[in-house]
């Protein structure tokens, strides 16, 4: 959103946050920033400008954009437990 009306900012964006959930099927799309895509029964959830990941175990995963000087902007945390 923030790039809309300024182009120096890092385009992001993401629509939920601290929420437990389950999702059907997932898609990672773009050749950075990515944009991620989790379906859900109810419908989707979706982060724009995922930059960075890291994985720290085969049950966590940890995306994140940052901007160019190195801020964080967006972030999506995927496990199976809370951490």
């Amino acid at each position: 959103y923030a790039a809309h009306h300024d182009s120096t900012k890092h385009p992001a964006a993401n629509f939920i946050t601290n929420a437990s959930i389950r999702y059907t099927a997932g898609s990672i799309s773009g050749n950075g920033p990515y944009r991620v895509g989790l379906k859900m029964n109810q419908g989707w959830i979706y982060t724009e400008g995922l930059t960075h990941f890291e994985q720290a175990d085969t049950d966590r995963l940890i995306m994140a954009g940052h901007d160019s000087q190195g801020k964080l902007v967006v972030a999506l945390q995927l496990s199976r437990k809370p951490f």
